[in-house]
């Protein structure tokens, strides 16, 4: 075979050098714009586009399989799949008002108002959540949202509390509240509160977030707390651990930081409350210590 007839059986370009790679690059480009063409026809053949612009529906659509349904986030709101039965146990009449106004503007909610939570309860009108007033957030009234978690242990609990004091709303949350709303904050926070608990999530004033897990006391911590608890003083403790007394004080700061006390009583007070989340246990020492 002489040079001519080989060389019309060959490529009809020169593969090599800087021609061959502007004319690859140029093949795969065409290619690729005909595919692309052709895959917006074939979209495009089963009709209009959604009224969105965000999908193809592959069930109505002629297009192959792989173009899926993508919905825009914005679509995606929370909405209720129906109207949650909501008791609202108030004995005050002015707090009575307050409470009910702060939910009377939500359509998903059917709010009974009574005196009494186990009245409510028994009368199916909590069946989905009970809002329930504390005045003192006294013993009585911890005992109360006691009992009621007791007899109606998935029922959740929102509790208004008219004290704003820390250790107290701290017990409340530890009787088992689901949410938690100061008296003062019933206009902007309950409804949202009441909401997010019917969702499935807790609910506190951002003020109480470290309330809600127990703190993480160091050893050095635990050490002189425990002997606070047993009634040693600054100097007592410094001489047995022997270290400064104001190393001492400086980690009884520390550690009323955590515990969101302010005094040795309060620490102490904290620690051995029977009905607390903490007790003794805290001042455990294991071996990650």
């Amino acid at each position: 075979m002489d040079s001519s007839s080989r060389a019309s059986t060959e490529r009809p370009y020169p593969i090599n050098g800087l021609l061959g790679l502007f004319l690859r690059v140029r093949w795969w480009g065409c290619r690729t714009h005909a595919l692309t063409k052709w895959c917006r026809s074939s979209a495009n053949a089963s009709g209009p586009p959604a009224p969105d612009g965000h999908w193809i529906d592959p069930q109505a659509s002629r297009a192959p399989k792989r173009f899926v349904r993508v919905t825009a986030l914005a679509e995606f709101q929370y909405a209720p799949s129906a109207v949650s039965d909501v008791g609202v146990a108030v004995e005050d009449q002015r707090a009575r008002v307050r409470l009910a106004g702060a939910l009377a503007a939500e359509p998903h909610l059917r709010v009974q108002v009574g005196g009494s939570a186990r009245a409510l309860i028994a009368a199916g009108a909590a069946n989905d959540l009970l809002v329930l007033h504390l005045q003192a957030t006294d013993a009585s009234e911890l005992a109360l949202v006691a009992d009621v978690k007791r007899e109606a242990p998935r029922l959740p609990i929102v509790a208004v509390c008219d004290s704003t004091d820390r250790r107290k709303a701290r017990r409340v949350v530890d009787a088992g509240v689901d949410g938690l709303v100061f008296a003062g904050q019933v206009g902007s926070a309950l409804a949202p509160t009441v909401a997010a608990v019917l969702a499935g999530q807790t609910a506190v004033p951002r003020a109480l977030r470290a309330t809600v897990q127990a703190p993480s006391l160091s050893f050095r911590e635990k050490q002189i707390l425990g002997m606070i608890v047993m009634g040693f003083t600054n100097a007592e403790i410094a001489a047995r651990l022997v270290v400064a007394e104001s190393t001492v004080k400086s980690h009884l700061t520390a550690a009323f930081r955590k515990l969101g006390v302010q005094s040795r009583s309060e620490a102490a007070s904290l620690i051995l409350d029977p009905n607390g989340s903490l007790g003794p246990g805290i001042l455990a020492i294991t071996g990650s210590d």
